[in-house]
């Protein structure tokens, strides 16, 4: 990609084609939000922040989706321990996420340049 960002996917899945975000939130209740998201643009209205974590993943590592996982150990005895939604590679949002990506590294570029020659 380029020096002005990365990406920590908490798993590669083996097809080559995913990767996996965990999430093991805290409160109960955010588990609980994320549990009753039935798909990736549920999760977007619910955690837009999430969503977009999981796209800059695909942008970073090329993968073609992301296994969105909400995990609370504290539900271990329900069905409700673990939430999975796959989310699936929008490439118009990864253009997008590029194209500010870009944008900020040549805003970071200038005011480095401009600190140096002061």
């Amino acid at each position: 990609l380029n020096d002005y960002t990365g990406s920590s996917p908490d798993g590669l899945i083996d097809d080559g084609k995913g990767s996996v975000e965990i999430k093991c939130p805290y409160n109960r209740i955010n588990h609980l939000s994320y549990s009753l998201c039935k798909n990736e643009y549920d999760l977007l209205a619910e955690k837009k922040e999430y969503f977009y974590q999981c796209h800059h993943q695909m942008l970073c590592t090329g993968r073609q989706y992301v296994d969105f996982m909400s995990y609370d150990p504290r539900l271990l005895s329900t069905k409700g321990f673990l939430h999975i939604i796959r989310i699936e590679r929008d490439q118009e949002i990864i253009d997008d996420m590029m194209d500010a990506i870009d944008k900020a590294g040549a805003i970071r570029d200038e005011m480095v340049n401009k600190f140096l020659n002061k």
